[in-house]
């Protein structure tokens, strides 16, 4: 493959964990569909009003601090899982994750 279908799955994965970590998509789609208990959004929304600046990954690493939501809650692990999807497509995986890191720096610069 080219450079540009990396480019697009980069991209794309660049744009989903910007809608998950910087914006409250997941929280509104899981009250949406009913899945408020199994998402915790009643506490979620206490520890939001407590620390306000914080996002929901962030809050389940605070309640639950294991593997599993440590990996979830770092957008660079995810983006690399998303990346890596782009593998089963053709992609070089290493120049689609350089291109997500670069996208990521520009849309998220505030990020660690």
């Amino acid at each position: 493959m080219d450079i540009l279908e990396s480019l697009k799955f980069a991209s794309a994965v660049a744009s989903i964990i910007f809608l998950l970590f910087e914006t409250e998509a997941l929280t509104e789609y899981a009250k949406l569909f009913g899945l408020k208990k199994l998402f915790k959004l009643d506490r979620y929304r206490c520890y939001k009003i407590k620390n306000p600046l914080d996002n929901y990954f962030t809050f389940l690493k605070d309640t639950k601090n294991c593997f599993v939501t440590r990996l979830i809650s770092c957008p660079y692990c995810i983006g690399f899982w998303g990346c890596a999807v782009s593998g089963f497509y053709g992609c070089n995986i290493f120049l689609t994750y350089s291109l997500y890191l670069i996208l990521i720096k520009i849309i998220m610069p505030k990020n660690e």
